[in-house]
């Protein structure tokens, strides 16, 4: 599984990393396929196992499918980066505002209103904290 997708997204990772992960791969909030969560136990514990591997210990009654793991990774991948999207998201209090603004742009006025000035007070507080480093 070495220079793979999934394999380079599992390099970002520390053990606090892994650990946050973990718990969003767990969490009631996104549904993760069973299978999913058991390859990332698998990839941890070894990263470099190969693919035949992996499905053996995914699906042992069945013979080696490459779509099916193929399938099984490619959600592994999504989750990974919807992962990483979350996390960097929640760092960005300006973008939160403005995708929220987005969102309210055509349906509640005083809603959007709202964001944009939200999205305003963050820009100047960025800028204040720029200025003053």
């Amino acid at each position: 599984m070495k220079n793979t997708k999934t394999h380079q997204y599992l390099q970002l990772f520390d053990g606090h990393a892994h650990r946050r992960l973990e718990r969003y791969l767990k969490s009631p909030c996104n549904y993760i396929f069973p299978d999913v969560l058991a390859l990332y136990y698998l990839l941890k514990e070894n990263p470099a196992a190969e693919k035949e591997d992996l499905f053996k210990k995914l699906f042992p009654k069945e013979k080696f499918n490459v779509q099916k793991i193929g399938n099984v990774l490619k959600y592994l991948n999504e989750a990974i980066e919807n992962f990483l999207t979350q996390d960097e998201l929640q760092k960005d209090k300006f973008l939160q505002h403005h995708l929220l603004a987005k969102m309210l742009r055509n349906e509640n006025s005083s809603l959007y209103a709202d964001a944009v000035l939200k999205m305003q007070r963050e820009t100047n507080a960025s800028h204040i904290k720029e200025s003053s480093s």
